[in-house]
């Protein structure tokens, strides 16, 4: 499970994003540690990245048991229901984003355990920072939590959708000011 969101617009974060996804998707092949594979993401970033820019990055593998071992280099808050009878948890990351430090720190990678019907939730900051149209207040984490009480019995895509439409109607169109990525995960066998 990845996600990236670099900082600043256009064609250069892009490519900063698609560097890094590439490298994790080559580095998982020998390691698939979230830790360890964001720690060399990162080395490579921070020599190659301009001092302005960064990458908050979300890393995590999940076991057929419902563990997912997870790092985060800035990226947050990251959501979780541990089952689906229990109240939202929000973690929060463990390091800063990618390109700012060469050296992470190293430790083990936390577990969330996740009971069959339990999810996480990766969302970028585009979504929670979106600001409403008429007077830029921001939609902010309570709102996004409503959202996600409200759709606890919708399938992930069905949530990714109510989140869409949540933000079509927040800010006015359907091109907002900024990237909204969301990745949802539900664990679904025992």
């Amino acid at each position: 499970i990845f996600l990236g969101d670099a900082s600043g617009h256009g064609l250069a974060p892009a490519m900063i994003v698609s560097q890094a996804r590439t490298l994790i998707r080559a580095l998982s092949e020998i390691n698939g540690d979230p830790q360890w594979l964001l720690t060399r993401v990162n080395a490579r970033l921070t020599n190659d990245m301009d001092d302005s820019r960064f990458v908050t990055a979300f890393a995590g593998r999940a076991s057929p048991e419902g563990c997912i071992r997870w790092w985060s280099a800035g990226h947050g808050p990251i959501f979780v229901r541990p089952a689906p009878d229990s109240p939202i948890e929000i973690l929060l990351p463990q390091s800063p984003p990618l390109g700012v430090d060469p050296d992470m720190p190293a430790s083990d990678p936390d577990c969330i355990q996740l009971a069959p019907g339990g999810q996480l939730f990766i969302l970028s900051d585009g979504i929670f920072e979106s600001p409403r149209a008429d007077d830029g207040e921001l939609f902010g984490i309570p709102r996004l939590i409503n959202l996600f009480n409200e759709g606890i019995h919708d399938s992930p895509a069905d949530l990714i959708a109510r989140i869409r439409a949540a933000m079509i109607q927040w800010h006015g169109s359907g091109n907002p000011a900024d990237d909204q990525t969301a990745v949802i995960v539900r664990r679904t066998a025992k």
